[in-house]
């Protein structure tokens, strides 16, 4: 695992599906609950944070995963608004995680509107907005740095903030083809 950590930052999203509903009935008797302890332990003496994504809606949900990452991605979407996300980043914080604002695919309006908990955050994945419609893509400038089979896209918003992402897929295509990873390099 050592050697991971010079190639890779973060993990996202490692649980299996049922795991969160797993430490809501059983608590950290879950099944494999030490096992993703373990993990955490493994890969944070890698230097590698696992984040969770996913797994997380609400503040609550922050506090059942804290023992088995190092963060959490919190969407406003899915957190029940602003209020909420701030909610869970505020939980985050007091747990001691990473905390990282992300988004799911929408509009100029909600990367704007999920912009203003960047201060609560160490990172963000704002680019939801360029995958909505061509019509919507074209608001953005859009620069794509083509790898072998992942791509690197900065997006620029008005006012010139720029949201860097890393996309893996296929990335000749253009950006409504391309899958978001599970593994941040």
């Amino acid at each position: 695992m050592r050697a991971a950590g010079e190639h890779v930052a973060v993990i996202e999203q490692p649980f299996p599906v049922a795991f969160k509903s797993d430490l809501k009935q059983n608590g950290p008797q879950a099944a494999d609950a030490q096992l993703w302890q373990d993990v955490k332990a493994e890969c944070g003496s890698a230097g590698v944070d696992i984040y969770a994504d996913e797994s997380v809606c609400t503040a609550e949900d922050v506090a059942l995963l804290a023992p088995y990452v190092h963060g959490v991605n919190v969407k406003m979407d899915k957190a029940g608004g602003f209020r909420g996300a701030v909610c869970a980043l505020h939980a985050a914080k007091q747990l001691g995680l990473k905390t990282w604002v992300g988004m799911m695919v929408g509009s100029k309006l909600a990367s704007t509107a999920a912009s203003h908990l960047l201060p609560l955050a160490v990172a963000a994945d704002l680019d939801g907005a360029p995958l909505v419609t061509e019509q919507s893509q074209a608001l953005f400038q859009v620069h794509a740095l083509h790898g072998a089979s992942a791509c690197n896209c900065v997006t620029t918003f008005p006012g010139g903030v720029q949201v860097v992402a890393l996309w893996q897929g296929r990335a000749h295509h253009g950006p409504r083809h391309w899958r978001q990873p599970q593994l941040i390099i």
